[in-house]
């Protein structure tokens, strides 16, 4: 395993283990966001406030690492996320069901840390009802 993969995988786990003091560590200060639907800001900041929300609107949320795929600096990753939506989330009025969310995204990692993300701009970040999405 690289030191970019451990380090994307340090995050997934932190988002699941919902420690989000991680970040300071795992994210440059100078982290940049490339893509930034649904106002999530630059900096570490904004991607501790977006998935403390993700996390509370959506209960049990845990992500599943589908692929991932490391080439020098850049991590690509898709991950498939599942939870109960019991909050609002991305302005989706609460639930109660099951949901599934899938995501690929692109990593740079330089001296120990993310530097910067990039979304694939056709995946909007989708929350699903899983008997939409045929689980």
């Amino acid at each position: 395993m690289t030191d970019a993969e451990a380090i994307v995988r340090a995050w997934v786990d932190a988002i699941n283990a919902r420690d989000f003091d991680a970040f300071d560590t795992l994210f440059a200060p100078t982290y940049v966001n490339h893509h930034r639907p649904y106002a999530q800001d630059d900096g570490v900041p904004g991607v501790r406030r977006f998935f403390e929300a993700l996390c509370d609107a959506l209960d049990g949320f845990f992500y599943d690492v589908e692929s991932l795929t490391v080439d020098g600096e850049h991590v690509r990753l898709r991950l498939r996320g599942t939870g109960v939506q019991v909050g609002e989330v991305l302005g989706m009025a609460p639930t109660n069901a099951p949901v599934e969310v899938t995501v690929t995204h692109l990593y740079r990692v330089t001296d120990g840390r993310i530097q910067e993300r990039w979304g694939d701009p056709d995946d909007p970040f989708a929350i699903r009802p899983l008997e939409e999405a045929g689980a």
